[in-house]
């Protein structure tokens, strides 16, 4: 019997995955990192205005309350922005290249 995931549910911070095999196992996902607004603007090459605008455009990942007057951004979130900032730029290039 192969060892195929039958079931997923969530314990607090943790996961619980039972198997083919009727086994289960604990998966605890490793944490995830914020970006303050300083460092959202160092990382993308972005001003603060364009940032929030982009948001508003819904082009640009929204940030995340962290506490009554703060927020932050997801550090994987921002990464996968810039991934498809990097493909869309390939993309357009690609387009230059081939031949008419």
């Amino acid at each position: 019997m192969s060892d195929n995931v039958l079931r997923t549910r969530t314990t607090g911070s943790s996961a619980l995955i039972t198997t083919g095999q009727g086994s289960e196992k604990e998966i605890t996902p490793a944490p995830r990192k914020f970006l303050r607004l300083r460092q959202v603007i160092e990382a993308t090459g972005r001003s603060r205005s364009s940032i929030y605008e982009a948001i508003k455009e819904g082009t640009f990942p929204p940030p995340i309350p962290i506490g009554a007057r703060a927020v932050a951004w997801d550090a994987e979130e921002i990464a996968t922005w810039q991934l498809g900032c990097i493909g869309r730029q390939k993309a357009a290039n690609q387009q230059y290249l081939r031949p008419k």
